[in-house]
């Protein structure tokens, strides 16, 4: 069975992998939607037992609440994109199930973000060599958020040479991509990183790494060329709305004061909000940001279940933390990352951004639990 096991979560990974960079290739996404679907279905059932574990349960609970959406299908909305919705869940369930049965496996996990930041970077050159031919700078500038959603692959790394060189290809990735969210991301995570990987050290050497990376952040960077269009962007964010994004939030809320119970209950479809904003002759794909996105679309009742997620993801945070558990600042990198993506990019919607990063957190979250 643990054969059967290992070579299913394989092509699992590698479905991810695909369906994250095979952007703009709607058959092959589909396809890898499929696949998803059915090794997911495989683990879960096999292994019921494992579903009643609270967070575990809540978000299986919150996968079902998605379903009821499906009732769309037979108007805007297609099957495969209805599947899009349930990725999330289905890759965090997944790759729980695969590492609380073999959690020694954790430890190629290193390997696989080797894979795919290298994947990321060839993607990002490639979207950035067409971008006056084919390809948008959106679609290039997003190429960002695929990269730097990797960072937690890196920090798996015990060698520091090899995790801070990963963090520098990453950190360049960023600069590249002149994606702003992503460079918010990073120096997040990196603060993070800081933070949590010294928790036991004194009070002068927390203090010491947090001076460091503020000398980092406004005394250095701005000397950095590279960095020059990244901080111009950064210094427009207010300006321009965070590229309108205050506006997209007020045209959700409006959206929403405007459903009808059954709207409220049961959402307006899976993109139903770029449905709704194309009825305004708005060309919106979508909210950019989960707590707009996820009422309007899949209902109240998935939007309480996965806040009550968000919350059980937090408390595990604070025993881990407690814990003194070697994945902490692993799993705390997805959380963080997984909450600015929520609040500036919108994961339920722009989902192939982070789907390796959903197995990584659900596997830090399974190997954790066993230690408990």
């Amino acid at each position: 069975m643990k054969i059967v096991e290992n070579i299913l979560y394989i092509l699992f990974i590698g479905l991810a992998f695909l369906k994250c960079f095979a952007i703009s290739k709607i058959g092959i996404q589909d396809y890898s939607s499929y696949g998803i679907v059915i090794i997911s279905f495989f683990f879960i059932v096999f292994n019921l037992r494992l579903l009643t574990k609270k967070t575990i349960f809540v978000m299986s609970l919150y996968l079902l609440s998605l379903f009821l959406s499906a009732i769309y299908i037979l108007g805007f909305l297609t099957f495969s994109s209805f599947l899009n919705s349930l990725l999330f869940p289905l890759l965090f369930i997944t790759s729980y199930i695969y590492f609380y049965k073999q959690p020694n496996k954790m430890k190629w996990m290193k390997y696989i973000g080797i894979i795919g930041i290298v994947l990321a970077y060839f993607n990002l050159n490639r979207l950035s060599t067409e971008v006056n031919l084919r390809a948008t700078h959106a679609i290039q500038s997003n190429a960002g958020n695929t990269l730097v959603a990797l960072l937690p692959f890196a920090i798996l790394w015990k060698n520091k040479f090899i995790k801070y060189a990963l963090f520098a290809l990453i950190f360049l990735g960023c600069l590249i991509a002149l994606k702003r969210s992503a460079f918010i991301i990073f120096i997040s995570v990196i603060f993070a990183y800081v933070l949590f990987n010294n928790k036991n050290s004194t009070i002068f050497r927390s203090v010491k790494y947090f001076l460091m990376l503020l000398l980092f952040c406004f005394i250095i960077l701005p000397h950095i060329e590279k960095a020059q269009p990244m901080l111009e962007r950064l210094s427009k964010s207010i300006e321009d709305g965070g590229s309108g994004r205050d506006s997209l939030v007020k045209f959700g809320i409006d959206f929403q004061s405007e459903c009808d119970f059954s709207e409220w209950i049961i959402g307006n479809g899976y993109t139903g909000f770029r449905q709704a904003a194309l009825l305004e002759n708005k060309n919106f794909t979508s909210s950019h940001n989960d707590f707009i996105e996820i009422l309007f679309n899949a209902g109240i009742i998935s939007y309480i279940l996965y806040l009550y997620i968000l919350w059980l993801l937090f408390k595990k945070i604070k025993r881990m933390y407690n814990m003194s558990d070697e994945y902490l600042t692993p799993f705390v990198s997805c959380f963080i990352i997984f909450i600015c993506a929520n609040i500036f990019v919108c994961t339920f919607v722009h989902f192939w951004y982070y789907l390796p990063l959903y197995c990584l957190f659900g596997g830090t979250y399974a190997v954790s639990e066993i230690g408990e």
